[in-house]
């Protein structure tokens, strides 16, 4: 005869009593009518089965020698390494975005423009950023879409919820990565909403711009805003002190439109 089925709540209840609950097996067993030895099986079914599951978290170690050395290679102002600890793939890639996320959080200033690509290294990089908010941060999106892969990889998932972790805005590049007809390729960078995202981060390259404040805004102006009228509008409501500056219902919109 086949013993009976454990019911999963059961191996639930006794887990959080023994893990969560820091209960001794002799204490569960008193409470729920059983044997220690049937508390100690149960136990370890509940590992066997996936209702326990044991993650050890590794400390972040850094391989300072390794850092150093590759900053004097390349040139490098930092470099970070993580040191490794005999951990399978999966878990070290998990601890690679730790340290970078850790990193991220102790160089992000407000009102910064902050680029991301796209991949698994950076997926665990914003699913590991738990830092403080950072208002006025614009993320921009530096490549083109995947589009059949897995969305949490590719770069607008990527854009968007690293900003919503930081509390700032985001900005698509609204295009695939490859295409293959040049013609079509052509006219996507036609297209103002991918043009300007270029744009603007190939004028904040160039400048070497970190942050976005006014001087900032004001050397991009030219090559974000492709109308003189814009431009000059734009110029003027910068000129204009901060608590004298009135916006009218074009404006609004042409504000919104810039901001994201």
């Amino acid at each position: 005869m086949r013993p009976p089925e454990i019911r999963p709540e059961l191996l639930a209840r006794i887990a959080s009593l023994y893990y969560e609950k820091d209960l001794d097996q002799k204490v569960i067993a008193k409470e729920l009518g059983m044997s220690r030895s049937n508390v100690s099986r149960l136990l370890k079914e509940a590992r066997a089965r996936g209702i326990v599951q044991v993650r050890i978290q590794w400390p972040l170690g850094r391989h300072e020698e390794l850092e150093q050395r590759l900053q004097a290679t390349f040139g490098l102002p930092q470099a970070i390494v993580l040191a490794g600890q005999g951990s399978g793939w999966d878990e070290t890639e998990s601890r690679v975005g730790q340290l970078a996320a850790q990193y991220l959080d102790s160089v992000l200033e407000p009102d910064t423009i902050l680029g991301v690509s796209w991949g698994r290294a950076i997926h665990q990089l914003v699913r590991s950023f738990n830092g403080r908010k950072r208002p006025g941060v614009m993320v921009v999106q530096m490549m083109g879409g995947l589009g059949g892969c897995n969305p949490h990889i590719d770069g607008p998932d990527l854009a968007r919820r690293l900003a919503d972790a930081i509390g700032g805005s985001y900005r698509y590049l609204q295009a695939p990565l490859v295409v293959r007809d040049p013609s079509l390729k052509h006219a996507l960078l036609q297209e103002a909403s991918i043009s300007e995202t270029l744009d603007w981060a190939k004028a904040l390259v160039t400048i070497n711009a970190k942050n976005l404040d006014q001087k900032t805004l004001e050397n991009t102006l030219s090559v974000l805003l492709k109308h003189e009228s814009d431009l000059q509008r734009a110029k003027r409501w910068l000129q204009t002190p901060t608590t004298g500056r009135r916006l009218d219902d074009g404006d609004e919109r042409r504000l919104s439109r810039w901001n994201n």
